[in-house]
């Protein structure tokens, strides 16, 4: 097996599911971003995030999972969130992102759907550039901070950084 993380999706119901194979990261966070985007834009309101193969997440990764709960609460859909480990919940919940996710710590209630979609993931082609890697980690880091703003503090430094590395300022 590689050691490069992946990312996968599959549609079951009015639910997209991702799976995460590997650590989420800034590498991965602008492909998991766009198409998102691109699903939304669809019509789909409705994720569910599977981590059981999630190594870790960092800081860009957390922030664009926060963007597309946000995306889709002003859709009236939902995230959810299953099989995270013990470490990535810590990490979701230390955030004070607890309160923008559907977290199901059981995994049994999407357990039919992840049966059903299972043999249907389809991998997440990742064709973004370095530039479009700085957005989406400069998007990322700003959802964190709308969806908790005891986080604009934590992250306001790589905001800045990511804002001159990017050419913008505010």
């Amino acid at each position: 097996m590689s050691d490069r993380s992946k990312i996968f999706i599959g549609q079951v119901s009015d639910i997209s599911w991702i799976r995460v194979d590997g650590r989420g990261s800034v590498q991965n966070s602008a492909a998991l971003k766009d198409c998102a985007l691109a699903l939304t834009e669809q019509g789909t309101s409705n994720f569910v995030i599977d981590l059981e193969n999630c190594g870790g997440m960092d800081s860009t990764f957390i922030g664009t999972l926060a963007g597309i709960a946000l995306r889709v609460q002003g859709l009236s859909g939902s995230v959810g969130l299953v099989n995270a480990s013990a470490r990535n919940l810590q990490l979701i919940c230390s955030l004070g992102l607890d309160e923008i996710f559907e977290i199901d710590e059981s995994g049994l209630r999407w357990e039919a759907e992840r049966n059903l979609v299972a043999s249907g993931l389809q991998e997440i082609e990742d064709h973004a550039t370095r530039e479009e890697k700085s957005e989406a980690s400069l998007e990322a880091h700003e959802a964190l901070g709308v969806a908790n703003e005891d986080n604009l503090p934590r992250f306001k430094d790589v905001v800045e950084y990511l804002r001159q590395d990017l050419g913008s300022s505010e």
